[in-house]
């Protein structure tokens, strides 16, 4: 944190120094002498190497492709939408009972020769626009484009799910139900696409679907204008 000075910025944090030493019990140490930090480095050196280590193992363990990982499943299951390469199926296949290693061999290098997908979204465009008869076809390749769209890179989605729970589930939402509880949540963390929607139909939908809602504001046409 600086504060602005008469055009210079000045440290506002207190000037880091050495704690009150402590002496350790006699049962623990014995007849030897306690280590005692000299210098503000090198009582802070062993706290900040501890930081930085768990900071690295934590990231290792969440993104490096170690082996049995997710993260090593997930690359592998792209590859193999990708490449076609017949034989990460097998791998991966163990992994997912749903997908079915010699359909999904023959349907893969069909897809490949068709559309040639480069990038994930690339192969959804290409299942998108095919017809119902057509997707038939590829069901193996669309239930693997499926299980990559539906594995999350990060956990900010669940998280921001999480927290839009805490805000709408309070005591004055204590008897709410499950289905407009889900709708809410849906609603709320998804804000950008709530506001594009036609506020002008959704209102004469609404109105239009009981007879006591049309008599009380009239049928649709004139509701709308």
């Amino acid at each position: 944190m600086f504060l602005q000075d008469t055009g210079r910025c000045t440290e506002a944090v207190d000037k880091l120094q050495l704690p009150r030493a402590l002496k350790p019990l006699r049962r623990i140490t014995r007849p030897a002498s306690s280590h005692q930090a000299t210098t503000v480095e090198e009582h802070f050196r062993k706290s900040f190497f501890a930081v930085t280590d768990s900071a690295i193992q934590q990231i290792d363990d969440r993104w490096q492709a170690s082996t049995g990982s997710g993260l090593e499943t997930y690359v592998k299951l792209e590859e193999l939408l990708l490449t076609g390469v017949c034989h990460l199926a097998s791998n991966v296949t163990g992994v997912y009972p749903e997908l079915d290693y010699q359909a999904l061999s023959l349907q893969l290098n069909m897809f490949q020769q068709h559309y040639k997908p480069c990038t994930l979204y690339c192969a959804k465009q290409a299942l998108q626009s095919m017809t119902a008869d057509s997707r038939l076809l590829f069901s193996q390749v669309e239930q693997l484009v499926r299980l990559l769209l539906v594995c999350p890179a990060t956990s900010c989605k669940a998280e921001r799910s999480f927290s839009a729970m805490h805000r709408l589930k309070t005591w004055l939402h204590n008897s709410i139900s499950q289905v407009r509880l889900n709708s809410s949540a849906v609603c709320h963390v998804h804000k950008d696409r709530l506001d594009n929607l036609p506020t002008h139909a959704i209102a004469a939908d609404f109105a239009s679907r009981t007879e006591m809602r049309r008599n009380a504001f009239g049928v649709v046409g004139h509701f709308c204008d």
